[in-house]
């Protein structure tokens, strides 16, 4: 039992020690077993795809033929949207003559290796046992490839490694870290850069007699965040001054009369007589709630706080790093951001 629990239960934050290393490379087994379950049937037949990647996708052909899509609005208007970091994923590959759609099923796979890595590492940031991001690299590996977002090879497939990555440089306060890591958000998901940034203002402000302020930090950590919002304004900088080429955005009195956002449309988003689902499980309106808790053994997460509550019972709880207060900082920036979204 002692080697038993020396193997589950030893301390080590180092994440290029043997043991984090052991553990590290079960949880990439278990992702590549994923990834190879999932992916199989994709290449079952050569012209499976998934729904999203038959919008963010299909189009990068062009890239093997430009004389492809004639004017052809709806594939004009995809290239358009798409981000600058995701079209040279798909363009470089398809200098060597690898088709788009081909290499979408593979992406998939390559991001979830590097999820898996930084999953483990900010776990080992917020409790220093190797198992203990192996069973967090576990329950994310089974969250995302039961879902299609990773899969889909788009660039939303991108978010979580790059949540995961920022994350962890934000854990190590290391600046050129989470630097790198807004560019890469605005070179692939630049929505993702408003959650980042607003956990950069989260921790820096506090309340104090009923007042915003910055909070009692040295200049060092000060500059950390206000260096990071400063990245975050220059990425986002030439979205906010770039001019589409196609009309505005729907107005919210004419989304109402499109029945694409009612009940049953393909980008459903009204739904007033289910005001749960509207915020909590709407795909285009709220959390997803029950996409977060998936598989059904995530709902365990809710009990941190009582295991730290009872940590003379659960001694393990008392190793937990003060930096976990990242984990409701993020909650309360993300929600921050829906309302926001919600309101605009």
């Amino acid at each position: 039992m002692n080697k038993i629990y020396q193997l589950l239960f030893t301390f080590d934050s180092n994440l290029s020690s043997k043991r984090s290393r052991i553990w590290l490379a079960i949880a990439i087994a278990f992702s590549l077993l994923y990834s190879f379950i999932i992916l199989r049937k994709a290449f079952d037949d050569p012209y499976t795809a998934r729904d999203d990647a038959r919008q963010h996708v299909f189009w990068m052909r062009r890239f093997l033929d430009r004389e492809l899509f004639p004017n052809d609005l709806i594939a004009d208007y995809f290239q358009s949207v798409a981000p600058l970091g995701y079209k040279l994923v798909y363009a470089i590959p398809a200098q060597l003559k690898i088709d788009p759609l081909f290499f979408s099923k593979i992406l998939p796979g390559i991001l979830g290796l590097i999820t898996i890595y930084y999953s483990f590492a900010v776990t080992i940031e917020l409790l220093p046992i190797p198992f203990a991001g192996f069973v967090s690299a576990l329950l994310l590996n089974q969250n995302l490839w039961l879902q299609n977002t990773l899969v889909s090879g788009t660039p939303k497939a991108f978010a979580i490694p790059l949540l995961l990555a920022f994350l962890y440089y934000f854990l190590k306060q290391s600046l050129l870290g989470i630097s790198l890591s807004i560019i890469l958000c605005g070179l692939f998901y630049p929505s993702l850069i408003f959650i980042c940034s607003g956990l950069l203002v989260v921790q820096l402000l506090q309340f104090k007699n009923g007042f915003l302020g910055l909070e009692k930090q040295n200049k060092r950590a000060i500059l950390f965040h206000v260096s990071g919002l400063f990245v975050a304004f220059i990425v986002l900088l030439p979205f906010a001054i770039s001019c589409s080429q196609y009309a505005p955005i729907i107005t919210v009195d004419l989304a109402r009369k499109l029945p694409d956002f009612a009940v049953g449309g393909r980008s459903f988003f009204f739904n007033n007589e289910n005001p749960w689902n509207f915020w909590f499980n709407g795909s285009r309106s709220g959390i997803r709630l029950a996409s977060a808790l998936t598989p059904p053994l995530t709902y365990s997460a809710f009990f941190l706080p009582l295991l730290v509550k009872f940590s003379h019972v659960f001694t393990l709880s008392k190793e937990i790093s003060s930096k976990t207060k990242v984990l409701w900082q993020l909650i309360l920036a993300a929600l921050m951001m829906l309302l926001i979204a919600h309101l605009l």
